[in-house]
């Protein structure tokens, strides 16, 4: 279950905890395409992977319950924004971390709260800062999550 898996207390992606997954290097965070579906899961399948957790009414009903979980699905936010601070590649044009973002964002307002949603937006666009203008429409495209 998913829940088990936000909480910390079994492995996803790779026999992998959620704690490992934030000790990744940045340059394995880019290179792989699981992690981010397994931190920042949807109810939607992922068109970029085959092994990206798909989420059951039951289970998000299991995670907005779950203080732990939310409060992982916080840290996993952090530490995604650490990820974009020290990698600035993404503020280009057709960048797939730009769907990562769009991704987090839908996740957190789905699972934590609107709140948190709009707070992680907020703070990729203060981190974007002047480099807003080389993504009008992905930046447009979030704020519409």
């Amino acid at each position: 279950m998913m829940v088990w898996f936000l909480e910390g207390k079994i492995e996803g992606p790779k026999d992998s905890t959620l704690a490992d997954l934030w000790a990744m290097a940045d340059k394995e965070i880019e290179q792989d395409h699981d992690t981010l579906q397994w931190i920042f899961p949807l109810r939607t399948p992922s068109e970029h992977s085959l092994l990206a957790p798909v989420l059951e009414p039951g289970e998000i009903d299991d995670i907005r319950a779950s203080v732990r979980a939310k409060k992982n699905l916080v840290k996993s936010a952090h530490w995604f924004l650490g990820f974009l601070q020290r990698n600035r590649y993404w503020t280009k044009p057709k960048d797939h971390n730009q769907k990562r973002i769009g991704r987090a964002i839908e996740c957190l307002k789905l699972l934590v709260s609107d709140e948190e949603a709009d707070n992680f937006r907020n703070s990729v666009l203060e981190i974007l800062g002047d480099d807003v203008a080389n993504i009008p429409g992905v930046v447009a495209f979030w704020k519409k999550i």
